[in-house]
């Protein structure tokens, strides 16, 4: 039966993703509620099959957006990006029965827009980039999962700011990576750059190693992902992604190449009127094995799929299978791709996560996607084995 069990958990994963508000029409950076939209939900997804199977439910308040997510153990940590009282959530979750409950909030800076967690030792941290009051915040993690009030918050500094874009008027962290060395990586799409913090687990500290600005100007760099000693940022503003070499020693990065993630040529009407382009890059996702990056363009609402080796180059891009797509994992033990795209097949319709086999070659096949009933814009959607 314990072995029956185990290769049951090896067949499928649990996908936990945030569905929720739309925009303020009156402030685009701001979110309100979407009637019967903002939910926490978790779904197991069957290896074989490809297919999602929805396991639990669990309505947030009104006016939150469950923008960032991720799953450690049996708990999972949320970021809401509600405007007046933005906090972090932690969910308990049942991984027999994809259960979750709300167990404890914390408060903390205006936007949390992503998190990470790691643990070194017998210290667990959980980092949050905070978009709204330009700061990075690390918070102590009991092994009951519960979070403590920030042990580190560091505002980044508004001096020197780039200002050649209207999104670049301040400081914007926008993502958190930590790498097993220890190092958190720190994308600020308003500042150009990425702040490189060495973490102190024990003390629950951050201190600023260096910080590097890219070469191309108003890039807008979102989010970091790394593997060994190469890292890349994907840049929402320009739509490119930044090869590095990582001294995996000291944490400080070398700029080693740039790519586009849209086809040569390719331009179209902004999807909405907040967007300053035709489209914004969004996610990333690095396969250190098969040298490859991914990423998602909202707007031209695809995926891009870049080589690594000799150089990064664009090799090609496939339909999302959806509008305006944010997120992108990949299922480990299986060769699948998830992506969370906030709508279907139109602006005004209810989102979707789409499935994508990915051959030999890289190139992702579609396989299906998940819907959703209500007027669900899909945020974010991550996964875990079980």
């Amino acid at each position: 039966q314990d072995c029956k069990m185990a290769a049951q958990a090896e067949d499928r994963s649990i996908v936990v993703i945030g569905t929720g508000a739309d925009r303020d029409p009156d402030d685009p950076h701001k979110w309100v509620a979407a009637a019967g939209s903002n939910a926490l939900h978790s779904y197991f997804l069957d290896h074989k099959t490809a297919t999602l199977s929805l396991a639990s439910k669990v309505s947030v308040a009104a006016g939150t957006n469950p923008m960032a997510i991720v799953i450690h153990g049996d708990v999972v940590f949320t970021g809401d990006m509600d405007s007046k009282e933005p906090k972090i959530n932690t969910f308990s979750l049942d991984r027999a029965t994809g259960a979750l409950e709300l167990v404890s909030t914390v408060e903390g800076g205006d936007g949390p827009c992503h998190l990470a967690v790691a643990t070194s030792g017998e210290h667990t941290v959980l980092f949050v980039a905070h978009y709204n009051s330009g700061s990075v915040a690390a918070h102590a993690v009991g092994k009951d999962g519960a979070v403590a009030k920030a042990g580190a918050v560091v505002m980044h500094s508004k001096d020197g700011m780039p200002r050649k874009h209207p999104r670049q008027e301040a400081s914007h962290p926008h993502g958190v990576t930590v790498t097993p060395e220890g190092f958190l990586y720190v994308p600020d799409l308003g500042r150009n750059a990425i702040s490189v913090y060495k973490v102190d687990f024990a003390g629950v500290g951050l201190e600023l190693v260096t910080e590097c600005a890219l070469s191309q100007e108003s890039a807008g760099p979102r989010h970091f992902a790394a593997s060994g000693a190469k890292g890349f940022v994907i840049c929402e503003l320009d739509n490119t992604v930044v090869a590095f070499d990582i001294d995996t020693a000291t944490g400080r990065l070398t700029e080693t190449g740039v790519a586009s993630t849209l086809p040569e040529g390719w331009t179209a009407p902004p999807p909405f009127e907040f967007y300053h382009a035709p489209s914004h890059a969004a996610g990333i996702l690095y396969d250190a094995a098969a040298g490859r990056v991914y990423a998602t363009n909202r707007g031209h609402d695809s995926i891009a799929v870049l080589s690594v080796n000799p150089e990064l180059k664009l090799i090609g891009t496939v339909p999302s299978e959806g509008r305006l797509p944010w997120t992108i994992g990949k299922v480990a033990g299986a060769d699948l791709l998830l992506v969370s795209n906030q709508f279907n097949s139109a602006l005004a319709d209810p989102g979707n996560v789409a499935l994508f086999s990915v051959a030999g070659d890289g190139l992702p096949t579609f396989v299906g996607t998940r819907g959703f009933a209500t007027l669900s814009k899909v945020m974010c959607a991550t996964v875990a084995p079980l």
